[in-house]
């Protein structure tokens, strides 16, 4: 779903996504692309915008300037210290304004003018895209009349730094992707996952990601004591689950442990 561009100029893209510093008006943001750059002035100096943290504001240059797609989206990154979270916030607004035109790829240029590592900008920028583009449709009727926005199929980050901001997106797709994937368990009606269920899908993720994956029946539990599951699950036809996921490093490393709640109907 993202990828990495050389060049804006190639990508092809329905909107173009800049990011700004908040009152910093200062460029050009886009060196080669005059009517661009005095369209933001122009924001700037009438006072539409500022470059507030989440702000943002949606042009669409002529045809006839030469510029590489038909809207140009500006985000504000505010006058804050830039953290990880500045970025996945912003590229999660900008995903959710693209998300209301009929734009199918978006591409966001990844500033130069600031002092930050682009592989880390780059990570956080894709899971903010991939975050923010998240919809739930698994239920619903596919529209596809004139009066529905279009989907993205595409996200381009631009940069200099390609082996850096191509790995950035890696592990920015493999983050944001389990948490879609989190987000879609806990959109299912709650009659979905029940105790056997979620184990059962447990043991899919296993098989593909080479996991080990191991579970404690009802007697397993009275004989560990575990009276908090076993009273919960009580009010259930369901027999309560246990599910332990163990994977094991190729490289000698610390000990992690997870422990998080797959709280299902029936409790």
């Amino acid at each position: 779903m993202v990828r990495y561009v050389e060049q804006v100029s190639g990508a092809e893209a329905d909107i173009t996504v800049l990011l700004v510093r908040q009152d910093d008006d200062r460029g050009p943001l886009l060196p080669g692309h005059q009517v661009v750059n005095d369209l933001i002035r122009r924001a700037f100096s009438a006072g539409d915008f500022s470059g507030k943290d989440d702000e943002s504001i949606m042009f669409y240059p002529e045809e006839q300037s030469g510029e590489f797609s038909r809207r140009i989206l500006v985000v504000g990154l505010g006058r804050k210290e830039l953290t990880r979270e500045t970025f996945r916030k912003s590229a999660g607004r900008a995903a959710s304004e693209a998300a209301g035109t009929r734009a199918a790829r978006v591409c966001m240029v990844i500033p130069e003018f600031l002092d930050f590592n682009p592989g880390e900008m780059a990570e956080c920028l894709t899971e903010g895209l991939v975050l923010g583009a998240y919809r739930f449709r698994k239920y619903k009727t596919d529209d596809k009349s004139d009066e529905q926005p279009g989907r993205i199929e595409e996200f381009l980050l631009c940069g200099k730094d390609a082996s850096a901001i191509t790995a950035g997106i890696q592990r920015g797709e493999v983050s944001a992707g389990a948490a879609c994937s989190v987000r879609d368990m806990a959109n299912e009606p709650g009659n979905h996952w029940t105790p056997g269920k979620f184990e059962k899908h447990a043991r899919k993720l296993c098989k593909k990601h080479n996991f080990k994956c191991g579970t404690l029946s009802r007697k397993a539990m009275k004989r560990n004591g575990m009276g908090g599951i076993l009273g919960v699950s009580q009010g259930s036809d369901q027999p309560p689950r246990l599910v332990i996921l163990e994977y094991i490093r190729s490289k000698k490393g610390p000990t992690l442990l997870l422990v998080g709640k797959g709280l299902t109907f029936d409790s």
